[in-house]
């Protein structure tokens, strides 16, 4: 029995159980319980915080430098300790200190110093999920982009799709290979059978194959150029080709936000209008706590957007969202997480600021890899922003501020933004600060006086002389429709 990340991080800790038998148990993954019970086994743990127990019979138990806890004696064992604050109970048996060698003789699946495959038998592939009929979805336009606002999660495993779906996502952003054991069109057969639109890398070998996934809504080019040295050059000849294979297919780069907006690079606003060139839709990442751990600083996100809608000429705008604690290495000290509150105030900044998509990037980076790291309050509130995001999207997507309408707020905590579609003006207005706040819009272009539905909350509010007076939760969105 052998766990290794050859085909993709284990996030979680395991349980092996020999029994009878000469058995073989080997885990390089971390943390985990290897019990061999009777005959003559050999265990083999180099990483994390493991419980070894061989059982009677001659064993050979091999730890890392983690701080493992050692079982054994009773039968000729023997036991090599790499290192670590051990607890080893082993009567009669001498622990050998010496680091694992690369090979160990009469274990194959062992060699240079990491679990590998036995030559026999060849793993199964991963196999490719059965062809089901995308669901119609509005606003979705087969194959040639979409004018759907985008709710998306950052580059997740095909076997996680489903269940964003399940919390109100509508595209799945990159392309996860698990290792190679996955090709790019049984990820994009996945994201169909959840579902979910895309915006992912291109088939390089088959550009035009990629025509028949008719949930594809858009290419994307390698993440942070900007962070990364690549030359414009590059996205500029890349998009060249993703155009002359499939000229109306969207391609969307994405940006460090934290360059963008507060010049941590070296890129110019000059050096982001050449990458931009090779782009269609322009999306960064910036995050305010897990990153930087300022509170004060949530538009950010927004901001960011608003400059590179700024410099782009007014190109589409998609805002990542960050919605876990990331647990980034960080000289300075260990940065929280998110809280659903600061998670909800950055969503709707963006909007305000003129974003028509969101992303949400759910990983754990540093401590061990987790695909998702949100806390349940984060993860209840992202859902029920969804839903306001999907019932809203095709407003967002209208045109921003539009003339003959205007809504100013009377306290500065508020921020603002208001639509016009299928006959109904929305405003949508956010408390950004962390204080319950009072306050009275102003909204020209309304009826003066009328009633004003406040989505998603069961309640309406009067429009009096063309104001409306409501109070807000810190960092509280109230959406207004007349």
């Amino acid at each position: 029995v052998r766990a290794s990340e050859q085909y993709g991080a284990v996030s979680q800790p395991m349980f092996f159980l020999g029994a009878a038998g000469n058995d073989t148990l080997i885990s390089t993954t971390g943390d985990d319980a290897l019990i061999g019970s009777t005959d003559n086994d050999v265990i083999v743990a180099s990483k994390g915080n493991n419980y070894l127990d061989a059982g009677p019979g001659a064993d050979k138990t091999f730890s890392g430098v983690g701080n493992d806890t050692i079982l054994g004696g009773g039968g000729g064992d023997y036991i090599l300790d790499a290192g670590g604050t051990n607890t080893i109970n082993a009567p009669g048996v001498t622990v050998v200190k010496a680091a694992i060698p690369a090979t160990i003789a009469g274990v194959p699946q062992w060699s240079g110093g990491v679990a590998t495959p036995a030559p026999t038998p060849v793993p199964t592939p991963v196999p490719q999920p059965p062809p089901t009929t995308p669901p119609v979805t509005p606003g979705q336009t087969a194959n040639g982009g979409s004018s759907k606002f985008v709710i998306g999660v950052w580059s997740q495993s095909p076997w996680r799709l489903a269940s964003w779906k399940a919390r109100g996502i509508n595209t799945a952003i990159g392309y996860e290979s698990m290792g190679g054991t996955v090709s790019v069109d049984q990820f994009s057969q996945y994201a169909q059978n959840a579902g979910l639109m895309m915006i992912r890398h291109p088939n390089w070998a088959n550009l035009a194959g990629d025509k028949k996934w008719s949930n594809l809504i858009g290419w994307m080019h390698d993440d942070e150029p900007d962070g990364h040295g690549t030359p414009a050059s590059k996205l500029q000849a890349d998009y060249a080709k993703m155009k002359a294979a499939w000229s109306n297919m969207p391609v969307m780069v994405n940006f460090n936000g934290s360059t963008v907006l507060w010049g941590y690079g070296t890129t110019t606003a000059a050096g982001y209008q050449a990458y931009m060139k090779g782009a269609d839709w322009i999306s960064q990442d910036l995050y305010p706590i897990a990153s930087h751990n300022r509170p004060s600083a949530l538009d950010a996100p927004g901001l960011a957007s608003a400059k590179l809608a700024q410099l782009s000429g007014g190109k589409r705008q998609i805002a990542v969202i960050e919605a876990a604690d990331m647990e980034l290495p960080n000289p300075r000290g260990d940065y929280p997480g998110v809280t659903a509150d600061q998670f909800r105030a950055e969503v709707f900044n963006a909007v305000i600021a003129g974003a028509t998509g969101i992303v949400y990037f759910p990983q754990r980076i540093g401590k061990g890899f987790l695909w998702e790291n949100m806390t349940p309050a984060v993860e209840a509130e992202m859902v029920k922003t969804n839903g306001r995001l999907a019932r809203l999207g095709d407003a967002i997507m209208s045109a921003m501020n539009p003339a003959g309408v205007k809504v100013a707020a009377d306290n500065a905590a508020l921020k603002v933004t208001w639509r016009k579609h299928g006959g109904k003006t929305y405003m949508i207005v956010l408390n950004n600060s962390a204080a319950t706040v009072s306050g009275k819009l102003t909204a020209t272009g309304v009826t003066a006086n009328t009633t004003a539905t406040v989505d998603g909350e069961g309640r309406s509010v009067a429009v009096k002389n063309g104001q409306i007076a409501d109070t807000f939760k810190p960092y509280e969105a109230h959406v207004y429709v007349v």
